[in-house]
């Protein structure tokens, strides 16, 4: 959402640059025209013969101007629209920032919270391995002791029985 809001912002810049850029070059060509006129009314002034051919060459760059007007508003309308719409967006851009501001600590902490959680559970399951290896440690020393026992009050094996696997006794106690 972020980068869709600074894409945004990024063209909304670049349309404000390049009427900014049309609205200069309009100006000039505005100036350009200008100039010409004053040159024209000065041309008329000097040369009372060509006076009415003159006029007409006025009246043609007024309208030239008048249009470059026309074009110039409509330039500062769409560069107000333009504006309005990055406002907008930049409004939306602080909003979006305040809700990030609010959740990111109640996501912290319950991130926290699950961790406090994961490592209790993880020692209670260690504590619980410890006593299930103390309980089968207990009785191999148990089945160990039974069988010599067995094998002193006359049974014919006096090896002890090979312990059972610590794994295959975990099967049996769970």
């Amino acid at each position: 959402e972020d980068l869709c809001l600074r894409e945004a912002i990024q063209r909304q810049q670049l349309a404000r640059q390049q009427a900014d850029d049309a609205m200069q070059q309009q100006q000039a060509e505005i100036s350009g025209v200008r100039g010409e006129l004053a040159d024209v009314r000065q041309k008329a002034a000097g040369s009372a013969g060509n006076s009415a051919e003159l006029l007409v060459q006025m009246e043609n760059e007024q309208v030239v101007s008048l249009a470059l007007s026309a074009e110039t508003a409509k330039l500062s309308e769409e560069l107000a629209e333009s504006v309005a719409a990055l406002e907008r967006l930049q409004v939306q851009n602080v909003h979006a920032e305040q809700e990030c501001a609010i959740e990111l600590p109640l996501l912290r902490c319950a991130f926290r919270k699950r961790c406090r959680e994961g490592y209790s559970n993880a020692m209670r399951l260690a504590c619980s391995l410890t006593s299930l290896e103390n309980e089968l440690e207990s009785e191999r020393l148990a089945q160990s002791r039974a069988i010599r026992h067995i094998g002193t009050d006359g049974g014919t094996d006096d090896k002890p029985a090979a312990p059972v696997a610590p794994h295959a006794a975990l099967v049996v106690a769970s």
